[in-house]
């Protein structure tokens, strides 16, 4: 056997090492993984003021209206959490609210990073965007309260004092 066809052996052998390696590797994070916890809201509200009229919207009805998903992603060390809130009608594309955030952990200020949905809709007006801070003051299974604040094209809010809350009952 030649030198170069020994070394290409040894590669071979390497290679097929390091891919057990890494596959062993994967299999024990996901293993280790811990599953997600799912906490269902039943109650809430959220309030704002839009194109010069307040509104009002209790969480929206049925069991997929409010939930705290929590879990550690794999390779990670800490919990994050999935929130997703339907208020009012909105759902059925009606008037109310609809909000997704994720990579959230805890109570603080999240950006833009971490809103996946946000939209209002209230009689004429419907805003829909990401440009928005949310400030949570609660964030648990216990519930969520907060508020946010955003900004449209040409700097300019879409709308004015929101706060919102949610708990399971």
């Amino acid at each position: 056997m030649g030198r170069s066809a020994a070394i290409l052996r040894l590669g071979s052998r390497t290679m097929w090492a390091i891919v057990i390696v890494v596959a062993m590797a994967s299999w024990t994070e996901t293993a280790g993984a811990q599953p997600a916890k799912k906490v269902t809201f039943k109650k809430g509200q959220i309030q704002f003021q839009m194109g010069g009229k307040s509104f009002s919207f209790p969480l929206g009805p049925g069991p997929d209206a409010g939930a705290l998903q929590t879990e550690v992603p794999i390779g990670a060390t800490k919990p994050e959490s999935t929130l997703f809130l339907i208020y009012g009608d909105a759902g059925a594309g009606g008037d109310g609210a609809t909000m997704q955030l994720s990579g959230l952990s805890g109570p603080a200020r999240y950006g833009k990073g971490n809103i996946y949905h946000f939209d209002l809709r209230a009689g004429p007006n419907v805003w829909e965007g990401k440009d928005c801070t949310f400030a949570f003051t609660r964030l648990d299974a216990s519930g969520v309260a907060g508020t946010a604040t955003c900004t449209a094209a040409g700097g300019k809010a879409p709308f004015t004092d929101m706060t919102f809350s949610a708990a399971p009952s």
